[in-house]
């Protein structure tokens, strides 16, 4: 999909600490500016302004066990019903979207099960669900609207 984040939304930062900081819509607080985060934050008003999806609907950086290791989501979309729906994995810009971060939202997903995923850079975005056969594959986007009615 072509979207570029970075030129599409603003942000709230506050500069006037040595250590900028940016405002998290969902986590309602402001936390460390990095270029991940920022991808984070424009991606989250992507889901808000272009493809409505509540702020009930939403989580970011939630935790989750693998083999006994925390690891953080990024974001994670839930139906009514909060089943996860979509794993959505932020990168920073210069970060080459490739194997490695496919692999690692396809782990993350191990312990949630959503049927899409989601990488970003903010730039380049790569959306994937389950074929048949149970393998993962590579689709051109998420019917957001659909994922709302369920």
């Amino acid at each position: 999909m072509q979207l570029n984040l970075l030129s599409n939304f603003t942000l709230k930062l506050d500069q006037s600490l040595p250590e900028k900081r940016i405002w998290d819509l969902i986590r309602k607080k402001w936390v460390v500016f990095t270029p991940e985060e920022m991808v984070r934050q424009l991606y989250i008003q992507y889901l808000l302004i272009e493809k409505k999806i509540p702020l009930t609907r939403i989580a970011v950086e939630k935790e989750i066990k693998l083999s006994r290791k925390s690891k953080r989501c990024d974001i994670i979309l839930y139906d009514h019903q909060v089943i996860p729906k979509v794993i959505i994995e932020c990168k920073s810009p210069d970060i080459q979207l490739d194997h490695k971060v496919v692999s690692q939202v396809v782990r993350y997903n191990q312990a949630l099960e959503a049927p899409y995923l989601c990488i970003t850079n903010g730039l380049v975005h790569q959306f994937f669900n389950k074929n048949h056969n149970g393998f993962w594959q590579q689709i051109d986007e998420i019917d957001f609207d659909s994922i709302q009615k369920e």
